[in-house]
């Protein structure tokens, strides 16, 4: 027989109520969902960008500029920052940076929200 110590022993037979366990669960995987949908909608913001100045993949036709893959990059989302995948564009003159892409990487949309509950008077403690 193994030795538990007393305090494994009552650690191993406390059961968290069922409520608080889904609860975490369900917390836990909306987040992740929410994240995974906002990036995928980003993702596709930035490739009707692209497909605005270069036309679709695969097209033949007189654009302005023509697709090069894509590159890493990082945009800040509610004080974080977070790796993408940002398409690249280039014409004759050099790359060319993507509108939305500029709109997103200098703007944090949670800090508007941020200032509207500091001037509400909500709390703001721990958020930059």
């Amino acid at each position: 027989m193994n030795r538990v110590s007393k305090k494994t022993r009552k650690a191993l037979t406390e059961i968290m109520p069922l409520g608080t366990v889904l609860e975490d669960l369900v917390r836990e995987n909306l987040r992740e969902f929410v994240f995974q949908q906002g990036m995928a909608a980003l993702h596709n913001v930035l490739e009707e960008d692209r497909t605005r100045l270069c036309g679709a993949r695969s097209e033949r036709g007189d654009h302005e500029a023509r697709r090069a893959g894509s590159a890493p990059g990082e945009l800040v989302l509610g004080g974080r920052k977070v790796a993408v995948t940002r398409p690249r564009v280039r014409n004759a003159d050099g790359e060319v940076m993507l509108n939305r892409y500029q709109y997103f990487s200098q703007n944090d949309p949670l800090e508007e929200r941020a200032l509207e509950q500091m001037v509400i008077g909500v709390s703001t403690r721990k958020y930059q």
